[in-house]
């Protein structure tokens, strides 16, 4: 997985402020940009901040490090910058000191409100991007609590309907759409674990809702190689170290 963490050097000319996206393209045609001793033209050119010399007019750019952050994330909590009606995430990470000219701290992905557990941060908008794209079907699990208990042979035919595939009810913005396949395990009559490779609008939920149940409790307990870290206290967070990230 060690390409999710490298990043197009527009961005970097962006993020230190030498240019808008808009104009980055140009800026490296009348500009010497440097990366390792090469000079650069394309935008999309991948770099690391932390390791790669980079210079712009003979001028070398301080080499800095990403923040990976892990937050268990309590139920209540919405994944935006700004909320009139519930506090949001951004909240519980206001402690963090984030350095100059590395971009902004953001969420990889969205928990719904009521949805606890991972939710990561990263200032590193390439990263967030592959992580949370389908092409890269990075796996996501789920403890799920369900309203209504599911006897055995309910529990087969559960498993049968997500290994092919539901179709997910239309709901608010998002119309009806056939999620991936995805597997599913009970632990109880109510209590199971949801592996997806997607995360589409309300996904959990609508999965059960295809299947005529409702989830009580959803919980996300794992997102790639990341586990969820039982010693955190609901809105405790720690940094993430790139080597935690393994495919």
């Amino acid at each position: 997985m060690e390409d999710m963490f490298f990043e197009p050097v527009a961005r970097v000319l962006i993020n230190h402020g030498f240019c808008s996206l808009r104009s980055a393209r140009n800026f490296l045609r009348k500009n010497m940009v440097f990366v390792n001793g090469a000079r650069v033209f394309e935008c999309d050119f991948p770099v690391k901040i932390d390791k790669d010399e980079i210079s712009v007019n003979g001028n070398v750019l301080e080499k800095q490090k990403h923040l990976y952050i892990l937050l268990n994330k309590p139920a209540g909590y919405v994944c935006s910058f700004v909320s009139d009606r519930h506090p949001v995430v951004y909240e519980l990470v206001s402690s963090i000191n984030i350095p100059k000219n590395i971009g902004k701290l953001h969420t990889v992905g969205r928990l719904d409100c009521d949805t606890c557990g991972i939710l990561l941060f990263t200032t590193n908008g390439s990263f967030s991007h592959k992580l949370a794209a389908p092409d890269f079907k990075i796996e996501k699990k789920y403890f799920v609590r369900l309203e209504t208990p599911v006897e055995e042979s309910g529990q087969t035919a559960y498993k049968k309907m997500f290994e092919e595939g539901v179709v997910l009810p239309a709901e608010k913005k998002c119309g009806e759409q056939k999620a991936l396949p995805a597997a599913l395990d009970f632990l109880n009559s109510r209590e199971c674990v949801v592996s997806v490779q997607e995360g589409r609008f309300h996904q959990i939920k609508r999965m059960f809702m295809a299947v005529e149940n409702h989830v009580d409790f959803l919980k996300r307990i794992q997102f790639g190689s990341i586990k969820l870290d039982e010693n955190l206290l609901p809105g405790q967070f720690r940094f993430v170290d790139e080597e935690e990230f393994s495919v």
